[in-house]
């Protein structure tokens, strides 16, 4: 007799505690609802991400542009200097 009250112990413990098709129902919409939100979390990050990279992209570009352009200047400037001393019959290593 002892083992009918635990089985009905149990099925009683189980009915009060377990889901049911309603709750799990619920529960998936829930959870969907949490997946759509960070899904579009995401690709709200993504784009930021995506415009700093391009930002970065960007400027990196400009740097290397302008980093040719003063290495062009340099060496006009070191050229000018050569020739002026050349003239001037001097040597750059005495000054």
């Amino acid at each position: 007799m002892a083992e009918i009250n635990d089985v009905l112990e149990i099925v009683q413990f189980i009915k009060e505690n377990a889901a049911s098709k309603q709750d799990l129902i619920a529960l998936e919409v829930r959870f969907d609802k949490k997946i759509d939100v960070v899904r579009d979390e995401m690709k709200e990050m993504k784009n930021e991400l995506i415009g700093h990279i391009d930002s970065f992209t960007k400027l990196y570009e400009k740097l290397d542009h302008e980093l040719v352009a003063l290495q062009e200047k340099y060496d006009r400037h070191e050229e000018l200097l050569q020739k002026l001393f050349k003239r001037l019959q001097l040597d750059p290593k005495e000054l």
